[in-house]
């Protein structure tokens, strides 16, 4: 058979990231990638999680304009309520403060959960370290410092806050609901 006329054999694998310092991968003649193998049959180019630090560096976060939450299917209820609610106007969510947005992308999509957990653990830490003036957190019904013990909210993001930032929780169902729970000085601009 003439060359030019043999059926196109196409290879396809998973997107390989190839920024400085990440694993390098083969293809190799049969198109498998040179990672392929049992323990990992995606050939996932993994990489290490990224340190506090460098996860400080990739964030933007302008003073009060943080906003946390702690629930189920909350993700959802917070974005509807920054559309809606008139306080919560320019306050963003940790998905949307980051300087370059596809930077989170190679953890985020990791196909171990444990990793994407570990990723967004260590990523909700920087953001209460860099949260200044007031913060907005959306948790379930409850009063002052009632939520769900061992939370990322709770293990992680809360004790993080610097002494002058103030915190607002608010519900989930009930704009009109706000209650101050940590004082801090909000003049902050």
């Amino acid at each position: 058979m003439d060359k030019s006329k043999e059926p196109l054999t196409v290879a396809v694998i998973d997107p390989v990231d190839i920024t400085p310092g990440s694993s390098s991968v083969t293809i190799t003649d049969s198109g498998n990638a040179s990672n392929t193998n049992a323990t990992n049959p995606s050939g996932y180019a993994s990489r290490s999680l990224p340190t506090l630090n460098e996860c400080l560096g990739e964030l933007n976060v302008l003073p009060n304009t943080s906003i946390f939450y702690s629930g189920a299917g909350y993700y959802l209820k917070v974005a509807e309520a920054i559309e809606g609610r008139s306080y919560l106007k320019g306050y963003r969510l940790l998905s949307k403060s980051w300087r370059d947005p596809s930077w989170p992308d190679a953890w985020q999509f990791h196909p171990e959960v444990m990793e994407q957990n570990r990723f967004w653990n260590v990523c909700s830490q920087a953001l209460a370290l860099t949260t200044k003036g007031t913060a907005y957190v959306m948790l379930p019904k409850g009063n002052g410092t009632e939520w769900t013990k061992g939370s990322t909210w709770d293990r992680i993001e809360w004790p993080n806050f610097a002494p002058d930032v103030k915190v607002i929780r608010i519900d989930p169902d009930n704009p009109e609901c706000q209650e101050v729970i940590k004082e801090g000085d909000s003049t902050v601009e």
